[in-house]
Parts: structure tokens; C-alpha cells; sequence
């Protein structure tokens, strides 16, 4: 085989063109295009770390704003109880006052029982001492003894101050 110059230098030469055109209307074009593609993925990514930021950022307020909320539960909690505490004291209170009240009514009412029944006594005492002096007296009557006891008892209410007399007439 032959090699023929004017072949060889128009093969060359048809190369040369094959790459200038290559270059020019598909090299340049591809790479405008990479060019394009890696902008748009670096925007991209550039878009992706904004994001990231701000999503750490809103985590960031979230976990303070929990914080904040979990502080004021707290502080409820404590106000709740406190207030509670506040109203057991008085309640317990009222009830310790009313139970004195009604300790004082049992009291009075176990007074006034007894006087009453210390009313009573006495009376029946002065009753079986008046039917036991007036059966002794019955046995013992004479115009003697009814003397000397009208006597005795005029002497003796004589002695007695004014404030008994009068207390004695009002009984």
C-alpha cells in the first residue's frame, strides 16, 4: 500500500475541521451545559444549606420555646400547689373553728343538762325535806314547839340582809 501525500493531508486537514466543529458546535455547548448543570446543583446545594440553617435555627427556637413552656408548666405547677397548700390551710382552719363551735355547743348544752339536772335534784331534795320535816313536826306538834319555831324564824329572817328578803319574795 501506498501512501498517497495529498490523502494524508486532506484527511488531516478533514480532521482539523471534524474538531473545529466538534469544538465549536458540540465541545462549547456541552460544556455550557456542565457549566449550567454544576450552577444549578451549586445553587442547589447553596439553597440546601440556607435551609439546613434555618432549620437548625427554628430547631434551635423550638427547643428554647419547649424549654420556655416547660419552665412555665413548672412554674404553674408550683402556683397550683401553693395555691392548694393556701386552700387546705384555710379550710382546715374554718373546720377547726367549727369544730370549737360546735365543742361549745356540746358544752353549753352538757351545762345546761346538768344544771337542769341539778334543778331537779334540788328539788326533790327540798321536797323529801319538806315531807320529812313536816311528818317529824307532825309527830313532835305542840303549841310549844310552834312557838319557839315562830320565834326562832322571825329572829333569824331579822338577821337576814334585804337583798335575801327580797330575793326570797321574788322565788
Amino acid at each position: 500500500m501506498e501512501l498517497n501525500w495529498s490523502t494524508f493531508v486532506l484527511e488531516i486537514l478533514n480532521f482539523l475541521v471534524l474538531v473545529w466543529i466538534l469544538k465549536h458546535f458540540f465541545y462549547q455547548p456541552v460544556l455550557n451545559v456542565i457549566a449550567k448543570r454544576r450552577a444549578g446543583i451549586e445553587k442547589t446545594l447553596g439553597d440546601a444549606k440556607t435551609l439546613h440553617s434555618e432549620a437548625e435555627a427554628l430547631q434551635a427556637q423550638y427547643q428554647n420555646r419547649l424549654a420556655d413552656w416547660e419552665q412555665e408548666r413548672q412554674q404553674a405547677r408550683a402556683k397550683l400547689g401553693q395555691e392548694l397548700d393556701e386552700e387546705r390551710v384555710q379550710k382546715l382552719a374554718a373546720l377547726h373553728e367549727e369544730l370549737g363551735q360546735e365543742r361549745a355547743k356540746a358544752q353549753a348544752a352538757e351545762e345546761r343538762r346538768r344544771a337542769d339536772a341539778m334543778h331537779n335534784m334540788e328539788e326533790t331534795a327540798l321536797t323529801q325535806a319538806a315531807a320529812f320535816a313536816t311528818r317529824l313536826l307532825e309527830q313532835l306538834a305542840g303549841p310549844e314547839l310552834e312557838a319557839r319555831l315562830v320565834d326562832s324564824a322571825l329572829e333569824q329572817l331579822a338577821q337576814v340582809p334585804e337583798e335575801k328578803l327580797a330575793s326570797l319574795r321574788n322565788h
